[in-house]
């Protein structure tokens, strides 16, 4: 049987002391002999890369959330914004129809912001209703007739519930209570109706 010619080894050509012609060993190569060598550094290795990837997942889903929650308490702080000014310019219709439908998104700072808007809210409409209620027409024409003593009762107990005070109270800490008040306006329109209950040419 003929046999083959066989092609010079690595080790023929060395003993011979011609040139090697070794195949360079990849890097994939050298990976998996070093796997196979150290199957406890690979275990670790892997379990190392799995924690960094949960670890980095975890921050990305983090972040995305913090950011989504901004992006909500940016939009509610504009609605809060937009309910208040409605109030203080004596929209109370539209501020309220904005501020009492109006979440807080799990934000206590702004429950407290819209729970206080909806407060000064219900407030100047109470002094809207004590004035309004002092109105009829008379002879074609609007005039204050409602008994006095009626409505000066019901703006003292307006005042003092909301924590303005009253007549007795030092007028200087009131008025000053007053300036600083988002609805100020209403406010000084409901101390001139007042005032106007003591005037002797005030009907009732």
């Amino acid at each position: 049987m003929e046999q083959r010619p066989r092609w010079p080894t690595t080790l023929d050509r060395f003993r011979r002391g011609e040139p090697i012609t070794a195949r360079p060993v990849g890097r994939a190569e050298r990976c998996t002999r070093w796997v196979r060598r150290n199957p406890t550094g690979t275990a670790l290795l892997l379990s190392v890369i799995a924690l960094v990837g949960l670890a980095l997942g975890y921050a990305m889903r983090e972040w995305v959330l913090a950011n989504k929650r901004q992006v909500e308490r940016v939009r509610l702080t504009e609605r809060l914004e937009s309910g208040i000014g409605h109030e203080q310019q004596g929209r109370f219709a539209e501020a309220g129809a904005i501020l009492r439908e109006l979440g807080d998104g799990g934000f206590e700072d702004l429950r407290r912001r819209i729970d206080q808007a909806v407060a000064e809210l219900n407030l100047a409409q109470r002094f809207e209703a004590i004035r309004d209620g002092r109105q009829a027409i008379v002879n074609g024409r609007f005039e204050m007739s409602v008994n006095r003593a009626l409505a000066d009762m019901a703006y003292k107990a307006a005042f003092t519930e909301a924590g303005f005070g009253g007549v007795e109270d030092d007028p200087a800490g009131v008025a000053a209570l007053i300036v600083r008040s988002p609805i100020r306006t209403p406010l000084v329109a409901a101390l001139d109706d007042w005032s106007a209950c003591f005037d002797r040419r005030c009907p009732g």
